[in-house]
C-alpha cells in the first residue's frame, strides 16, 4: 500500500504542521490514472472524523459497480468502489485515518 497526503494535507506536511485542527474540513482526493478518481471532505472535531461531505467518484476506463463509504470506528472512513473493466470486477477505494493529530490517507 502507499500512502498519499493530498489537499491541505500536503501543505500542513511540507511546513511541518502535524496537528488537524479542532474543527476543520479536509479534501481528500486521488486519481489513479487512466483508471478512476474519487474525493470527499472529511470534518474533524475533537479528534475524531465527525462526517464525510460531498463524496465524488468516477470510473476513468470501466464503470463503477458499487460505491459506498464505512466507518469502522470514530477516526477512520473508508470509500469503498468496485470497478469493472471488461470481464473483471476490481475492489479499489481510499482509507482516511486520523491519529495522533495526523490525517493520513491511503489507497486501498
Amino acid at each position: 500500500m502507499k500512502r498519499i497526503f493530498l489537499g491541505f494535507l500536503v501543505m500542513f506536511e511540507l511546513m511541518g504542521v502535524n496537528n488537524v485542527s479542532a474543527s476543520s474540513i479536509y479534501k481528500v482526493a486521488h486519481t489513479t490514472r487512466g483508471s478512476w478518481h474519487a474525493s470527499y471532505e472529511v470534518v474533524v472535531s475533537h479528534s475524531q472524523i465527525k462526517s464525510v461531505k460531498k463524496v465524488k467518484y468516477r470510473a476513468i476506463l470501466g464503470h463503477l459497480t458499487h460505491e459506498y463509504v464505512s466507518r469502522p470506528n470514530k477516526r477512520t472512513v473508508i470509500l469503498h468502489l468496485t470497478r469493472k473493466t471488461g470481464g473483471s470486477l476490481t475492489h479499489v477505494g481510499l482509507k482516511t485515518h486520523l491519529s495522533k493529530g495526523k490525517l493520513t490517507t491511503t489507497v486501498i
